[in-house]
């Protein structure tokens, strides 16, 4: 990707994020999937749950990062850092996906936007 659309998905929150449609390699979902679903449930009738998807889809990716990493605790995420603990046991090197994170926003922010001509 390039430096500044990883710059700005450090930004987008998660409704920005899953509120685009599904790739159309994926056949077994309708493409509007994501969006409908989240449409769904902030309209909740339920008002505390909606009040929690409201929450939860106004956090940015890089507020997730903060709290899987531990260096911020984010009122909404609360337990999202034990669910990637428990899905890197047994998917992938640990240690490096714990380096990559904690160095995330530091390795964008020093990648050079390039001059396109």
């Amino acid at each position: 990707m390039k430096a500044d659309i990883n710059k700005k998905l450090l930004k987008k929150t998660l409704k920005e994020i899953f509120f685009l449609d599904i790739n159309k390699t994926i056949t077994y979902l309708p493409e509007k999937f994501n969006k409908q679903l989240i449409i769904k449930l902030l309209n909740e009738e339920d008002l505390r749950r909606r009040k929690i998807f409201e929450n939860l889809f106004n956090k940015t990716f890089l507020e997730c990062i903060d709290q899987i990493i531990g260096k911020k605790r984010i009122n909404g995420l609360e337990g999202l850092e034990n669910y990637f603990e428990d899905e890197i046991k047994t998917k992938g090197d640990k240690e490096y996906l714990k380096v990559l994170l904690n160095n995330l926003e530091k390795i964008i922010s020093l990648k050079k936007l390039r001059k396109r001509g």
